[in-house]
């Protein structure tokens, strides 16, 4: 598994979506970040799902991304917490396992 050097937030879908139905019942007129407010590399992910999956496959590391982009995405979700009490349930390892099955039971994606 080939992992870029990326940053970013992991929310699972549930939590999403419940974010995202609490904030359009809300009276809050504002913009509101739903999501995971921890960020993890995408290195450290590959790690987690071959823990998870309890694969002996190599995680590598690849240092290339376009120059514009954001090495790390620092989402705020405080807004989230404080007008909607809203945070996410599910852990990153969580809401890995939760889905599982469903990649285990796609037979056109590599194993």
């Amino acid at each position: 598994m080939v992992m870029i050097s990326k940053h970013g937030g992991f929310c699972y879908v549930s939590d999403m979506t419940d974010g995202s139905v609490t904030l359009s019942q809300s009276d809050v007129d504002d913009p509101v970040n739903i999501g995971a407010p921890d960020q993890r590399s995408t290195l450290n992910l590959g790690k987690v799902i071959r823990e998870i999956t309890d694969s002996a496959g190599d995680v590598t590391h690849k240092e290339q991304q376009p120059p514009q982009d954001p090495e790390i995405r620092r989402l705020d979700t405080a807004k989230a917490r404080s007008e909607l009490e809203w945070t996410p349930n599910a852990s990153l390892h969580d809401g890995l396992r939760r889905s599982m099955p469903y990649f285990e039971s796609q037979p056109q994606l590599p194993r």
